[in-house]
């Protein structure tokens, strides 16, 4: 295990429903992107400098 440095940049959009509810609901979306300045050696065939990845996260509660 060694330290490799590098960049992690993300941008999201949310997305709230319900603002004045009893139950509240919001979505999360966006991108990630992590860059390095060489390979990152984490599969046998695969190795690459960036890592790009798309999240969608859902929020749901009760307002006490």
């Amino acid at each position: 295990m060694s330290f490799l440095p590098g960049v992690h940049g993300q941008i999201a959009a949310h997305f709230a429903f319900g603002a004045f509810d009893e139950y509240v609901m919001a979505i999360d979306a966006g991108l990630l992107l992590d860059v390095f300045p060489k390979n990152v050696p984490i599969m046998v065939a695969d190795n690459q400098p960036y890592f790009f990845n798309l999240f969608l996260t859902l929020h749901i509660g009760k307002r006490s």
